[in-house]
Protein backbone atom coordinates (compact mmCIF):
# COMPACT_ATOMS: atom_id res chain seq x y z
CA UNK A 1 0.00 0.00 0.00
CA UNK A 2 2.82 2.33 1.04
CA UNK A 3 4.47 1.24 -2.53
CA UNK A 4 0.98 2.35 -4.53
CA UNK A 5 1.16 5.99 -2.36
CA UNK A 6 4.83 6.51 -3.10
CA UNK A 7 4.41 5.49 -6.91
CA UNK A 8 1.51 7.84 -7.81
CA UNK A 9 3.09 10.63 -5.91
CA UNK A 10 6.23 10.21 -7.92
CA UNK A 11 4.24 9.84 -10.94
CA UNK A 12 2.41 12.83 -10.48
CA UNK A 13 5.94 14.82 -9.32
CA UNK A 14 6.92 13.99 -12.29
CA UNK A 15 4.21 14.85 -14.50
CA UNK A 16 4.04 18.00 -12.51
CA UNK A 17 8.07 18.17 -13.63
CA UNK A 18 7.21 17.72 -17.19
CA UNK A 19 4.97 20.24 -18.07
CA UNK A 20 5.74 23.18 -15.74
CA UNK A 21 7.92 24.69 -18.42
CA UNK A 22 5.08 23.60 -21.58
CA UNK A 23 3.19 26.85 -22.29
CA UNK A 24 -0.61 25.83 -23.61
CA UNK A 25 -0.91 26.71 -27.41
CA UNK A 26 -3.96 29.25 -27.88
CA UNK A 27 -4.49 28.77 -31.00
CA UNK A 28 -3.85 25.96 -33.37
CA UNK A 29 -2.58 26.88 -36.66
CA UNK A 30 -3.84 23.28 -37.96
CA UNK A 31 -5.53 23.27 -41.09
CA UNK A 32 -8.11 20.39 -41.75
CA UNK A 33 -9.79 19.55 -45.29
CA UNK A 34 -11.97 15.90 -44.83
CA UNK A 35 -12.89 14.43 -48.00
CA UNK A 36 -15.19 11.38 -47.50
CA UNK A 37 -15.73 9.41 -51.23
CA UNK A 38 -13.91 12.04 -53.28
CA UNK A 39 -16.13 14.47 -51.83
CA UNK A 40 -15.13 17.80 -49.18
CA UNK A 41 -16.92 16.99 -45.90
CA UNK A 42 -15.45 19.84 -44.13
CA UNK A 43 -12.64 22.94 -44.06
CA UNK A 44 -11.34 24.46 -40.93
CA UNK A 45 -9.11 27.29 -40.14
CA UNK A 46 -8.05 27.50 -43.91
CA UNK A 47 -6.20 30.14 -46.07
CA UNK A 48 -7.86 28.67 -49.18
CA UNK A 49 -11.50 28.10 -50.33
CA UNK A 50 -12.74 24.76 -51.40
CA UNK A 51 -14.61 23.63 -54.54
CA UNK A 52 -17.90 24.01 -53.33
CA UNK A 53 -17.66 27.68 -52.11
CA UNK A 54 -15.92 28.81 -55.54
CA UNK A 55 -18.98 27.01 -57.27
CA UNK A 56 -20.77 29.22 -55.18
CA UNK A 57 -19.01 32.48 -55.69
CA UNK A 58 -18.99 31.79 -59.55
CA UNK A 59 -22.83 31.22 -59.75
CA UNK A 60 -23.66 34.33 -57.69
CA UNK A 61 -23.37 36.77 -60.57
CA UNK A 62 -20.91 38.88 -58.77
CA UNK A 63 -17.06 40.23 -59.67
CA UNK A 64 -14.98 37.33 -58.29
CA UNK A 65 -11.01 37.41 -57.54
CA UNK A 66 -9.75 33.99 -57.47
CA UNK A 67 -5.63 33.44 -57.09
CA UNK A 68 -4.18 30.08 -57.54
CA UNK A 69 -1.82 30.07 -54.92
CA UNK A 70 0.44 27.31 -52.67
CA UNK A 71 1.56 27.47 -48.95
CA UNK A 72 5.10 26.96 -50.70
CA UNK A 73 5.08 29.60 -53.07
CA UNK A 74 7.36 32.77 -51.88
CA UNK A 75 5.78 35.00 -54.35
CA UNK A 76 2.43 34.08 -53.04
CA UNK A 77 3.12 34.13 -49.40
CA UNK A 78 4.19 37.97 -50.81
CA UNK A 79 1.30 38.51 -52.83
CA UNK A 80 -1.37 37.47 -49.97
CA UNK A 81 0.71 39.80 -47.21
CA UNK A 82 0.22 42.67 -49.70
CA UNK A 83 -3.08 42.26 -50.64
CA UNK A 84 -3.81 42.04 -46.88
CA UNK A 85 -2.45 45.25 -46.38
CA UNK A 86 -4.01 47.03 -49.23
CA UNK A 87 -7.42 46.94 -47.48
CA UNK A 88 -9.18 45.99 -50.62
CA UNK A 89 -13.11 46.98 -51.25
CA UNK A 90 -13.47 43.36 -53.31
CA UNK A 91 -12.83 40.21 -51.54
CA UNK A 92 -9.82 38.27 -52.78
CA UNK A 93 -10.32 34.13 -53.17
CA UNK A 94 -7.13 32.13 -53.09
CA UNK A 95 -7.46 27.91 -54.07
CA UNK A 96 -4.46 26.05 -53.01
CA UNK A 97 -2.61 24.27 -56.07
CA UNK A 98 -1.53 21.88 -54.17
CA UNK A 99 -5.10 20.14 -53.55
CA UNK A 100 -6.45 17.54 -56.35
CA UNK A 101 -9.33 19.42 -57.63
CA UNK A 102 -7.48 22.51 -58.02
CA UNK A 103 -4.51 20.30 -59.98
CA UNK A 104 -7.10 19.05 -62.34
CA UNK A 105 -8.32 22.64 -62.72
CA UNK A 106 -5.24 24.35 -63.19
CA UNK A 107 -4.76 21.32 -65.74
CA UNK A 108 -7.75 21.67 -67.77
CA UNK A 109 -6.86 25.17 -67.43
CA UNK A 110 -3.48 25.29 -69.04
CA UNK A 111 -2.16 26.96 -65.76
CA UNK A 112 1.33 26.08 -64.81
CA UNK A 113 2.67 29.16 -62.61
CA UNK A 114 1.30 30.36 -59.45
CA UNK A 115 0.58 33.04 -57.83
CA UNK A 116 -1.97 33.26 -60.68
CA UNK A 117 -5.12 35.53 -60.39
CA UNK A 118 -8.04 35.29 -62.35
CA UNK A 119 -10.39 38.70 -62.39
CA UNK A 120 -14.40 36.89 -63.39
CA UNK A 121 -16.73 39.84 -64.48
CA UNK A 122 -20.60 39.58 -62.98
CA UNK A 123 -21.42 37.89 -66.22
CA UNK A 124 -18.76 34.75 -65.72
CA UNK A 125 -16.84 36.12 -68.18
CA UNK A 126 -12.80 36.63 -67.75
CA UNK A 127 -12.45 40.39 -66.53
CA UNK A 128 -8.42 39.91 -66.60
CA UNK A 129 -5.57 37.49 -65.83
CA UNK A 130 -2.32 38.48 -63.77
CA UNK A 131 0.73 36.18 -62.91
CA UNK A 132 2.94 37.00 -60.43
CA UNK A 133 2.73 39.28 -57.17
CA UNK A 134 3.59 42.89 -58.99
CA UNK A 135 0.94 42.40 -61.43
CA UNK A 136 -1.70 41.01 -59.28
CA UNK A 137 -0.86 43.45 -56.28
CA UNK A 138 -0.70 46.47 -59.06
CA UNK A 139 -3.43 45.36 -60.48
CA UNK A 140 -5.95 44.73 -57.32
CA UNK A 141 -4.52 48.11 -55.92
CA UNK A 142 -5.20 50.00 -58.37
CA UNK A 143 -8.72 48.77 -59.55
CA UNK A 144 -10.22 48.24 -55.57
Amino acid sequence: MKGAIIGIIVATGLAIACTAGVKQAEKSNTEVVVHYNGKEISRKNTKYIGENELKHLLNRGEETIVIFGADWCSSCQLARKAIKQSNLKIGVHWINIDEMWVQKLAKAMGINQVPLMFHVGSDDLTVAVRSGPGAIVSYLVLRY
